[in-house]
């Protein structure tokens, strides 16, 4: 009997214990940030001596009301933030409307990003597109 009540009590400890690992278990959804509500892309080349870049930027606009900007290098297979701030939709949505942001960071010459408040630039989106009227490339939503 005593032997019969050694090995209860090993199980018993023994399924309390696999309890205790399975609550502490990483089993959390891991969340890297915010969720991207929209993304507009556009694709260029960058002429820079005797070679020619082909560049991708994409504008992702988080649910949480920022946005980055995000420049990447094909030939090189390198990436980096080129800007960062805030974002609000003026009017209609992110097909056709109006979107309003405000960057607060810009990449410096070491792609590094930097404080750079600015006053607000609002693009019109037409049909999921925009034009960026400063250097006239058009995004459009992926």
């Amino acid at each position: 009997m005593k032997k019969f009540f050694n090995i209860f009590a090993a199980l018993l400890a023994l399924s309390v214990l696999s309890f205790g690992f399975i609550a502490c278990s990483d089993d959390d959804d891991d969340d890297d940030g915010p969720s991207v509500s929209a993304a507009y892309v556009t694709e260029f080349t960058y002429p820079d001596g005797d070679t020619t870049y082909n560049c991708t930027y994409t504008l992702n606009f988080y649910d949480n009301k920022t946005y980055k900007g995000i420049m990447k290098v094909k030939e090189a297979n390198y990436s980096y933030v080129d800007g960062k701030g805030t974002y609000r939709i003026v009017s209609g949505d992110w097909n056709t409307g109006i979107i309003a942001i405000t960057r607060t960071h810009k990449a410096n010459d070491d792609d590094k990003l930097v404080a750079d408040p600015q006053d607000e630039a609002a693009f019109a989106v037409t049909n999921g597109s925009f034009t960026d009227p400063d250097t006239n490339l058009t995004f459009t939503k992926k």
